[in-house]
């Protein structure tokens, strides 16, 4: 498992807001799909957007497994959150948890 810089910060920020975050929790037994952090007895998943760009495009099926992803996850009782590595640099990511997550 190599975790990047943001997911590593967005699970910091996790844990000074008081929650008890994990890396990489595979949500289903129905696909291989794992949030890149997430919070599991609240089941809320986080997603660090940073990869799958091509010149600042993303892969139309890179797109289509994030969608896929989102729409079992939900439909498997999970709050789904996504943030970019900019937002979680910035604490923009942190401060919309504390707001909204608390």
């Amino acid at each position: 498992m190599k975790l990047t810089p943001s997911q590593i910060l967005l699970h910091t920020h996790l844990r000074e807001l008081g929650f008890k975050p994990e890396y990489e929790v595979r949500f289903s037994q129905e696909r291989q799909f794992r949030f890149d952090v997430a919070i599991w007895d609240q089941r809320i998943g986080f997603e660090v957007c940073g990869g799958h760009w091509n010149g600042g495009h993303r892969h139309k099926k890179a797109i289509e497994l994030d969608y896929e992803k989102n729409n079992l996850a939900q439909m498997e009782g999970w709050r789904c959150l996504y943030f970019t590595n900019e937002q979680v640099e910035t604490e923009e990511a942190k401060r919309f948890i504390a707001e909204h997550l608390r």
